[in-house]
């Protein structure tokens, strides 16, 4: 996802703005399979990420994985069976 350098270093460098997330979420028919996003904190570089989105067959969502610029990969979701 690409942010105007200077919308970026505005957030970044003002110590009175407060932290934005935009999330830009790509479809396939009806369901979200991934989410392109993007945080900018004040005083901190840019962190882009992407979240990925699984179904099973009868097309409920199983699991929602986090993918960091940084490598660091995080479980957002899992669907738990049987409760």
């Amino acid at each position: 996802m690409r942010v105007r350098s200077d919308t970026t270093e505005s957030v970044k460098n003002d110590e009175y703005a407060k932290r934005s997330y935009v999330e830009k979420y790509l479809h396939a028919g009806d369901r979200i399979i991934k989410a392109e996003c993007l945080s900018i904190s004040p005083g901190l570089e840019p962190l882009s990420s992407e979240k990925t989105y699984t179904y099973n067959e009868q097309g409920e969502l199983m699991e929602i994985k986090i993918l960091y610029s940084t490598s660091i990969t995080q479980i957002a979701y899992v669907k738990t069976e049987n409760i």
